[in-house]
């Protein structure tokens, strides 16, 4: 009541008493709508808070009210999201509205929310023919703003806190940030650690912030981004190709335990790469107070700088980041070993189990698995491949392993053989209707199904075929009587 009192005069208030009762001893007549209610529910974002609850007397239903702002004094926020919505404060005491109040009152007129994402649902491979996928944005978002609705993606962007944590784990490109885009924020990149090369004559360090001052040390390129969780491997690599000794991420204590878990896992890819291609030192680091970000040292560089532009798309801004390491690198590397979880690897097929159904080449969301167009052939592209795990999830004989790794070798640009059998032809018209090794597999699964049982032989026909001998057997005579 006492906020209440606080905030009433500058804002239109309602209060909703939650303990079911109405508090004794005070004054009969409120300058503001006051309720109690029980088992309250809370969604919704700035403009849009939807409160319902049941009233104390359970023959009235329940109520709902509606919104701009909200002010949760529980001692347990009713709002669980690490991030949540935008103008929800919770406040464990008085003291705490006191501190609040005036960016409550400031919040009067209307607002223009940025749309921090770019989503594009034809490169996402989070589902395909009902089989599951990648699910790296919706594990790592801290705001609840991503949920799967029959099958698909989708963000809502009232509840986007803005920290680009979907797009730095999305191994397809799919996600990406745009508030600046990765390709805008490396544009800038370039030409900063190149004018600080040229000054300092040393590979100059990066470090990226979301709002630290303070004392850089020598040969540092300090960039302000709109949140840390945001900016990810096609830039990191990015910024070693154009000469950056080091990429050092300011994180601070406060970094939601997923975006630093997110970040870890992606610092680990990249630098298993940098490593692996022979570049002696530590370039990607993960902090969390100053003094670290003064203790900083470079490590070794391309001998040439890169000079690309990045791409709009994340999968071609990390080709063009890999190939000039790669070409620079003091140890050229034809395959180096990821991290699970790696946007990049190959596949294992145990050839003994793979009937070439082609449900995998199916449910591929990047073309890396082909089918043999008419024969019995599967092939892999594995350049196109993002480890999402949809062929593995999808095959149903178990055949397929995902080995994340990266292969610099030009065959990984080409379609291999990955497994192939003889064709099969129907036994009656001799049609190719599969493999020998798919009619073998159906044999030995259905010889004692109740369809098949006394002709088993019908499992090599094909359809047409098949119908031909079942009408066949089951021919009857019929009379015609004419008048």
């Amino acid at each position: 009541m006492a906020a209440a009192e606080l905030l009433c005069d500058r804002l239109a208030v309602s209060v909703l008493v939650t303990d079911g009762s109405m508090p004794a001893g005070l004054p009969g007549q409120y300058r503001y709508p006051l309720y109690a209610g029980r088992e309250i529910a809370l969604q919704g974002w700035l403009g849009e808070f939807q409160i319902g609850w049941l009233p104390v007397d359970p023959l009235v239903p329940s109520m709902r009210i509606t919104s701009d702002l909200l002010l949760d004094l529980q001692e347990q926020p009713l709002m669980s999201a690490k991030l949540p919505p935008r103008r929800y404060y919770h406040a464990a005491g008085l003291e705490g509205v006191a501190s609040i109040s005036e960016d409550l009152c400031e919040l009067v007129g209307e607002f223009e929310k940025p749309v921090y994402f770019r989503f594009r649902d034809k490169l996402c491979a989070h589902t395909r023919n009902g089989q599951s996928g990648c699910r790296a944005c919706l594990d790592v978002c801290s705001a609840q703003a991503i949920s799967s609705i029959d099958g698909h993606i989708h963000v809502n962007p009232s509840l986007c806190a803005g920290c680009g944590a979907c797009s730095t784990v999305c191994p397809s490109g799919a996600m990406t940030y745009d508030y600046p885009s990765a390709a805008n924020l490396a544009d800038g990149l370039r030409h900063a650690i190149a004018r600080c090369a040229e000054e300092e004559c040393e590979p100059p360090g990066l470090l990226l912030h979301n709002g630290w001052h303070g004392e850089l040390p020598p040969a540092t390129v300090a960039v302000e981004v709109e949140h840390v969780a945001s900016v990810g491997l096609e830039v990191w690599l990015s910024a070693v190709a154009f000469g950056a000794g080091s990429v050092t991420v300011l994180a601070g204590a406060e970094l939601a335990p997923a975006y630093r878990e997110a970040l870890v896992a992606q610092m680990a890819v990249g630098q298993a790469i940098i490593s692996g291609l022979g570049y002696a030192g530590l370039h990607l680091r993960l902090v969390d107070d100053a003094s670290s970000v003064l203790s900083t040292a470079s490590a070794s560089t391309p001998a040439v700088p890169a000079t690309f532009n990045l791409a709009g798309e994340k999968r071609t801004t990390l080709s063009l980041a890999l190939d000039h390491l790669f070409r620079h690198a003091p140890h050229q590397a034809s395959q180096i070993a990821l991290p699970s979880g790696a946007p990049f690897g190959a596949l294992a097929i145990d050839s003994a189990s793979c009937s070439l159904c082609m449900a995998c080449a199916g449910a591929c969301p990047k073309s890396a698995l082909l089918d043999g167009k008419g024969l019995p052939q599967l092939s892999f592209i594995e350049s196109n491949c993002i480890q999402c795990g949809l062929c593995e999830t999808t095959c149903p004989e178990g055949a397929i392993t995902l080995l994340p790794r990266i292969s610099f070798s030009p065959a990984a640009k080409t379609p291999v053989i990955l497994n192939e059998s003889q064709p099969f032809g129907c036994i009656r018209c001799k049609k190719t209707i599969g493999t020998a090794r798919m009619i073998e597999t159906l044999t030995t699964r259905l010889w004692d199904h109740s369809a098949f049982r006394d002709n088993l032989e019908r499992l090599m026909m094909c359809g047409d075929c098949r119908v031909v001998d079942m009408m066949g057997s089951a021919t009857t005579t019929v009379e015609l009587r004419v008048k």
